[in-house]
Formats: C-alpha cells, sequence, structure tokens
C-alpha cells in the first residue's frame, strides 16, 4: 500500500484494486484496506497496524472514512485545529502527541498534523493555499514556524518549567515530600497566577513516556521515583 501511495501520492485505494506482487501473485489491496478500515472503526484494529496506518493519516495521503478524500480529511484537521485556537485563547503550537477527540470518538492527532505541515513547508511543497491559511496564523503571532522562534519558545519553555519546579519542592514538603500532585492540581499565587501543577506532571509524563523528556528533567524526576516520593505513572508508586 505504502508502494502504491508513492507511485500516486494516495493510499485511498478503489475496493476493488488488485496489485500485483513481482513474483506475479496478485493481492486485494483494496478489500484488504476496507477490512483495515473496519477493524479500526470498531477498536478491533491491532496497535501496530493502527500506528502505521495512523502516520499515513497523519501524512494526508490516507482517510480511515473511504467516503471522505485527503482534501476534505486535511480541512476538518485545519478546522479543529482553529477550533483549538479558539478554546486555549491563542496559541496552536501544539504538543507533538497532542491529539483532539471528535463528537464520535475519533482522535485528530493535531501535534504530528501539524508537525508534517511544518516539514512540507521546509520542504516547498505545502500547496499554496494551505500556505495562505497557516501564514495567517504566523501573522497573527498564533503559530511558531521557523526554526528561530521554536528555539525561543523552548527557552521560554524551559524557564516556565524551572518556575513549576521550585512550586513542586515546595509541594512536596507540604505533602512528606511526596511530589506526585493529582492531575487537577492547581497553586495560586498571591498575584492571582495559577500553576497548574497536575497538567505539568501529566506532559512530563507523557514525553517521558515517547522517550521525548530531556535528560536534565529525567535525572530530576527518576531521583524522587527512586525515593518512592514521584511515579512515572499515574496515582502513587
Amino acid at each position: 500500500m505504502v508502494s502504491y501511495g508513492n507511485r500516486y501520492n494516495t493510499c485511498n485505494i478503489e475496493e476493488t484494486y488488485q496489485y500485483q506482487l513481482s513474483d506475479g501473485n496478485v493481492i486485494n489491496l483494496g478489500e484488504w484496506l476496507a477490512i483495515q478500515r473496519a477493524l479500526n472503526k470498531t477498536s478491533q484494529l491491532p496497535t501496530d497496524r493502527q500506528t502505521k496506518m495512523q502516520d499515513l493519516v497523519d501524512k494526508n495521503v490516507l482517510t480511515w472514512d473511504n467516503s471522505q478524500t485527503l482534501d476534505d480529511y486535511w480541512n476538518l484537521v485545519f478546522e479543529v485545529l482553529l477550533c483549538f485556537l479558539e478554546k486555549y485563547s491563542g496559541c496552536c503550537n501544539i504538543p507533538y502527541y497532542g491529539y483532539a477527540t471528535l463528537a464520535d470518538n475519533t482522535k485528530i492527532y493535531l501535534g504530528k498534523w501539524v508537525s508534517f505541515q511544518w516539514q512540507q513547508y521546509f520542504e516547498k511543497i505545502l500547496p499554496h493555499d494551505r500556505l495562505i491559511l497557516f501564514q495567517e496564523l504566523i501573522d497573527q503571532d498564533k503559530l511558531i514556524w521557523t526554526m528561530p522562534q521554536i528555539i525561543r519558545l523552548k527557552k521560554v519553555r524551559d524557564e516556565k518549567w524551572k518556575v513549576y519546579y521550585e512550586h513542586l519542592l515546595q509541594y512536596g514538603k507540604e505533602h512528606n515530600g511526596y511530589v506526585n500532585a493529582p492531575d487537577n492540581t492547581v497553586l495560586t499565587l498571591p498575584d492571582k497566577t495559577e500553576v497548574k501543577l497536575g497538567e505539568w506532571l501529566v506532559c512530563l509524563r507523557k514525553l517521558h513516556g515517547r522517550g521525548e523528556l530531556s535528560s536534565f528533567w529525567e535525572e530530576k524526576f527518576q531521583k524522587f521515583v527512586d525515593a518512592r516520593k514521584f511515579s512515572w505513572k499515574q496515582g502513587f508508586p
């Protein structure tokens, strides 16, 4: 199927399509794809297959719904992105692992999708009409798109995380050394600023689980884990 996609720039194959292998054997590729879609719809598709096919969906060469065109799906995800922007007051910089869940429980992996658009932009293959839509977000400072901007954003994030870490240490002092703050933990500072410790720890755990957390933070939190004051999983160790 990937070979077909590379050749035709789409993996949305008609159900009747048959593919001839180099040894002369013929496989019903379209029928196979229909089965994978059906299994995914009922949550029966094995995780390894779902991951591989979702990667094609995120790259906009496949849709889970066979009645949906690639352009339809792209427009749908962009609308979801704008809804995210409206909900979170102007920031389209979504973590790579970030996703949105639609009313029918379909997951839209926004982070991976935006990352792929960024890749196309730097390879100068992002279609012009789509570039215009993203450029509007860039011009409004709602989307970080260039490497210097990303580096600057990471520096700002690191400084913010250091502040959160200091508040977490204070939290630990007040809870017998335990820093496993519940997900809904929010500290309100004297100036009314909110420090969402719980959400921050959720973020750290996800990055750890994906192997994307920097060694600096891994080492700091592993010390808590070793002391049984923190768990990489939810709940107490």
